[in-house]
């Protein structure tokens, strides 16, 4: 008992000499000066935090640039319960647009033939100062057309495996067997580069 009358008298003197000379704390502004002073701080850190994110946001040329430099994205599709499915992927590109190619009766395509919201997320980086990445948001389109299936076939081979000849042709139809795309119809694109903060 002594020691918590103790603690409340030790917190209430350490709060008086923190706003000391405050006039807030002193009693000497209105409710509504009070209000105004809150708000301001208020936009002020707002005002800070969207600057700040204004300052490492990509443009659409760096954008691209980290998306075909980096070798997996993260695609997120939504299961019937509302939880995540979160997959790494291999991707290419169509229409210069991130595309993946995936088996047609996988649990991501189930998913989004259901709820075709999907994400995609690309980021690179170690430490916090160069982390960086890319969000895409949008609408999944399932693509079944063969010629942009082998397209989309071709570009992730070249990616990930090298330069494509005649000879790896059989190789090429067996990975593109039984399978579909997904491509976003993209609606918001988030990016970072914390190296731009140095």
């Amino acid at each position: 008992m002594a020691f918590s009358i103790f603690l409340c008298f030790f917190l209430r003197m350490r709060l008086r000499r923190f706003f000391i000379n405050d006039p807030i704390a002193d009693g000497q502004l209105s409710r509504c000066a009070r209000l105004e002073r809150t708000g301001r701080a208020v936009a002020s850190w707002r005002a800070m935090g969207t600057n700040r994110r204004a300052e490492i946001k990509m443009s659409d040329d760096e954008v691209y640039t980290l998306l075909k430099d980096c070798k997996t994205a993260t695609m997120a599709t939504m299961h019937p319960d509302g939880s995540i499915h979160a997959v790494a992927m291999w991707y290419g590109f169509l229409d210069g647009v991130i595309t993946v190619e995936t088996k047609a009766k996988s649990q991501k395509i189930r998913n989004l033939q259901r709820d075709p919201r999907v994400t995609f997320l690309v980021e690179a980086g170690e430490r916090y100062e160069e982390l960086r990445g890319v969000e895409i948001v949008g609408t999944a389109k399932i693509i079944d057309d063969p010629d942009a299936i082998w397209e989309l076939g071709l570009s992730v081979w070249e990616r990930y495996i090298g330069p494509y000849d005649e000879t790896q042709r059989e190789a090429l139809q067996a990975m593109l067997a039984k399978r579909v795309l997904v491509t976003p119809e993209v609606t918001k694109v988030v990016s970072w580069d914390h190296r731009k903060l140095a």
